[in-house]
């Protein structure tokens, strides 16, 4: 986030003061113990210092590109050879890729994170008894906003041995944030034995829970959070979005809402879409800018709203002009 002409040397470090109470998992009390710290809670502290600074410096604000706690380990005793195997679901898929001032989020996970290398399916279906059924992005998962966040990813792994797999989820109530009044993404959600009458969403506890051979887990990966206002999204970039269904055409439609009210709708009742609105600035006697929200001019009821954001139709058929005898008829 600093300025790229300011080498990153000692002396640029030693400018900067950590100060973190003790007692907490970031400084913890001695003799206790702190695992995963680089990846939950360490990656928070770059997103906090993101939020931070986006209203100094929101052109370079972006928050962390890690919301995971711990990958789905699944262990159990491999059918092929008797032995115990542990597979730690340290897989391709993507999530949490944010977007920032001029581009919008966009690939997946690292490949590469340090001397960790996620593997493909077809290198764990060969090494552990399970199969990976689907692993693709989710439409609507992505955060609104004049960037967009990119998707998150649907992934179904199926075990085809009973094994016992460690759910640790984080992400759920704090998904990745917007910036610059961005939306966030959606977030983290595990199903366990999904596709079963036994099929339940893993709450905020961490536990193990076992699967029967052919059952499976699914993991909706959350999203990476938008960049700027929803509303400065040029209407073509809208359209594009849904054609390469990143967005659905419901979601096109929806204007993103920051007072907790369902999206597509308002409070004067259900079923009916809120008004329109379009954002107007004005500079206060103070020298900052105030927002105001107003109406847009009435919408032409007959126009037909379930196209895309940015698709034209064909003007409606005018009637013939009228000749010198309608004329003098009328």
């Amino acid at each position: 986030m600093m300025d790229p002409r300011i080498p990153k040397n000692e002396g640029f470090f030693d400018s900067i003061d950590l100060i973190v109470p003790k007692a907490c998992c970031l400084n913890p009390p001695e003799g206790k113990s702190v695992a995963a710290g680089t990846h939950h809670p360490g990656t928070e502290v770059g997103e906090a210092v993101a939020k931070a600074l986006e209203r100094v410096v929101p052109e370079r604000s972006c928050p962390q590109v890690y919301k995971m706690g711990m990958p789905t380990v699944i262990f159990g005793t491999n059918p092929r050879d008797g032995k115990m195997f542990i597979d730690h679901s340290v897989d391709t898929f993507a999530a949490y890729c944010g977007a920032v001032k001029g581009q919008d989020g966009w690939g997946g996970m690292n490949v590469s994170f340090g001397n960790l290398i996620r593997a493909t399916a077809e290198i764990n279906e060969s090494i552990f008894p399970i199969r990976q059924l689907w692993r693709d992005y989710e439409t609507d998962t992505g955060g609104a906003g004049e960037y967009r966040g990119n998707c998150g990813s649907l992934y179904r792994k199926q075990v085809l041995a009973p094994a016992t797999i460690y759910t640790y989820v984080v992400g759920k109530r704090y998904p990745m944030p917007g910036i610059a009044g961005g939306k966030p993404g959606s977030p983290n959600r595990l199903l366990a034995r999904a596709g079963g009458a036994h099929a339940f969403e893993v709450g905020d506890k961490a536990g193990y829970i076992e699967h029967a051979a052919g059952e499976r887990y699914e993991y909706h990966y959350g999203g990476g959070g938008g960049w700027g206002d929803p509303l400065e999204r040029p209407p073509a970039k809208v359209l594009d979005d849904v054609l390469d269904e990143y967005v659905s055409v419901e979601g096109a439609r929806r204007r993103p809402r920051g007072d907790g009210a369902p999206a597509g709708r308002d409070a004067r009742g259900p079923g009916r879409p809120h008004e329109r609105l379009s954002r107007c600035r004005r500079k206060t006697k103070s020298g900052g800018s105030h927002v105001r929200e107003r109406p847009e001019e009435p919408v032409d009821p007959g126009r037909d709203d379930r196209r895309p954001s940015g698709v034209s139709l064909p003007a409606p058929a005018q009637p013939p002009p009228l000749g010198p005898r309608d004329r003098r008829d009328r």
